[in-house]
């Protein structure tokens, strides 16, 4: 278990959250089908990815190179540079530890948090590979272990359409992962918020970029923050693949 995160059956404390969540499907799926609606302002972070040895890329150095526009819906499938075509892309799930710690700089939270993680990763089931690349090209992967002591089959979870997660108590700074550690290709919180609601943030286990809603401040410090790739959305922005109309998808 991350040190001072402690699960909690308390799942009501989720209540807030799904009258304030928008419908996904054919349609698109909106900004804030993923994070609740209501708040002031909103921020997508784009996840960073890793290119050759100790190099990331921002998704702007990706549309350089390919020609593509960036702008705030912009979709990694869209805006791919061919080198990189089944070579390399942004984590789906998770942003990287460093990114994450970025954001988390900006979201003021007195004492414990509620984290928020979908109970259908490996870390909680097992039977799971988790694979990437090589320096050179060629392919890794590896057993991921399940952490049976988080989670019985009779522990309450937290339910959204097509979505379930268990719920976690501890300071912002605790998340250090289902398994107590910060790796790469680890996945991140899939909710996290404060007990007065200020804000949120938001990783879709499919998406490769993660939402902030939070005061009109709150988002504005993420925006500026050079250390972050990140634009600002609106509640009704879609966030599909088929949400890039700028570049095509």
């Amino acid at each position: 278990m991350a040190p001072g995160l402690v699960s909690t059956r308390d799942v009501a404390r989720a209540d807030w959250i799904a009258p304030r969540m928008r419908p996904w499907g054919r349609h698109g799926t909106p900004v804030a089908s993923v994070v609740p609606g209501g708040f002031a302002a909103y921020a997508r972070v784009l996840h960073p990815v890793h290119d050759d040895g100790d190099t990331w890329l921002t998704w702007a150095d990706a549309c350089r190179e390919s020609g593509a526009t960036p702008h705030a819906l912009m979709q990694w499938t869209a805006i791919t540079p061919q080198r990189l075509v089944n070579r390399a892309s942004p984590n789906q799930g998770g942003l990287v530890p460093d990114t994450l710690d970025f954001v988390m700089e900006h979201l003021p939270a007195v004492g414990d948090v509620t984290h928020a993680w979908w109970i259908g990763w490996g870390e909680f089931n097992g039977g799971s590979r988790r694979f990437g690349w090589n320096e050179d090209g060629s392919t890794w992967w590896e057993e991921v272990p399940a952490v049976s002591e988080f989670v019985d089959p009779d522990f309450p979870v937290f339910k959204l359409p097509s979505r379930e997660y268990v719920l976690f108590r501890g300071p912002l700074d605790a998340d250090l992962g289902p398994r107590g550690t910060r790796e790469v290709h680890d996945p991140s919180p899939s909710l996290l918020w404060p007990d007065d609601h200020t804000w949120c943030l938001a990783t879709e286990v499919d998406f490769d970029s993660t939402l902030v809603g939070a005061t009109a401040e709150v988002v504005d410090a993420i925006l500026a923050d050079p250390r972050l790739e990140a634009w600002p959305v609106e509640p009704g922005d879609d966030l599909s693949i088929a949400g890039d109309r700028v570049n095509g998808s």
